[in-house]
Order: structure tokens, then sequence, then C-alpha cells
């Protein structure tokens, strides 16, 4: 089940852990191209230990985070991810990937 919030066109979910060095470049990219389309970005945490979370909520995104014990894994994060977005399409990245100008159109 979907967040009830604001209606947004596309959210995108980003799932990371561990990914202190690259979640920064990642997030700027990411948050750029969702307002190029009236989007949102959805951080999702998968239990890091590095600096990956404290990089992320200093960003204009919806952070959430696996539940405690829960298996850690790619498509678990996803599946939080999309319960906490709003989009009518939702695209995912990992905390590694820096998407291109124009990728989300």
């Amino acid at each position: 089940m979907r967040a009830q919030s604001a209606y947004v066109p596309v959210s995108v979910v980003m799932v990371a852990r561990n990914e202190e060095e690259h979640v920064a470049r990642s997030l700027e990219a990411a948050i750029r191209e969702a307002r190029t389309v009236g989007g949102d970005v959805v951080f999702v945490d998968s239990g890091s230990v590095d600096g990956t979370l404290k990089i992320a909520v200093s960003y204009p995104v919806r952070v959430a985070k696996m539940s405690e014990g829960a298996p850690l894994s790619a498509a678990a994060a996803r599946r939080v991810g999309t319960a906490s977005s709003t989009g009518e399409f939702i695209v995912f990245l990992d905390g590694d990937c820096e998407v291109a100008p124009g990728w989300i159109q």
C-alpha cells in the first residue's frame, strides 16, 4: 500500500547500503531529474553503518529505513520505498548510480 499524501507523476526510489562515497552525487542527480517532471525522491537506507544515512537526510527527499531485523536485500528495500512513494510511476535506482541529464524523460 502506498503512502497517502500529495500525488506526483513519478517517484524515484533510491536504495543504498554503505554508499557514503557515492550517495551525495547520486541523490543530487536523482533530485535534479525528478524535478524536471514534478516528481520526488524516496531514499531507503538498508542498514548502513557508514555516513550514508547522515548524508541522505541532508537532502530534500523522503527517507525510509528498513525495519529492525528485516532481511536486508535490494528487493526488500524497493518494497519499502514503493510503500513510501506517492508517484503514479516508480523508478528504482541504487545509491551508487548517477543518472545523466534527461534520463527520466
